[in-house]
């Protein structure tokens, strides 16, 4: 069950299903769904604050403008792009993007795509 502040900063999350998911390294994670939409909804580890949401947004808009899928910060309902809980932890929510995580590389051609990937990430941020 998530903390009463945390549901109401988003008009994405009273009444949706959220489920953890299971395997991050860093943050707390879970899949958010409500009428056939989905969100990534997380609560940061104590090391990040609010200030990183400014940098993230202006990545994560320069990569979409360049055609690059990428999540993206879903603004409260106050419009921020994050909110702070009473705990003090930082919570967000992202766009969801299908697929999949992959934690450990265990053929060639997942590092090949990996690096791909890096490659096209890095030529879209070249004039950032």
């Amino acid at each position: 069950m998530l903390p009463a502040e945390i549901e109401a900063a988003w008009g994405e999350l009273p009444g949706a299903s959220v489920l953890p998911i299971p395997g991050g390294l860093i943050n707390q994670t879970y899949r958010v769904e409500r009428g056939g939409q989905r969100w990534i909804l997380q609560r940061l580890h104590t090391i990040y604050g609010p200030p990183l949401h400014d940098d993230i947004e202006a990545v994560t808009r320069h990569l979409a403008a360049r055609g690059l899928d990428t999540p993206l910060l879903v603004p409260t309902r106050a419009g921020a792009l994050c909110t702070v809980a009473d705990d003090g932890r930082v919570w967000r929510v992202m766009t969801f993007i299908d697929g999949r995580t992959v934690h450990r590389v265990s053929r060639a051609a997942e590092a090949h795509a990996a690096g791909g990937l890096a490659a096209r990430f890095h030529r879209a941020v070249a004039d950032l």
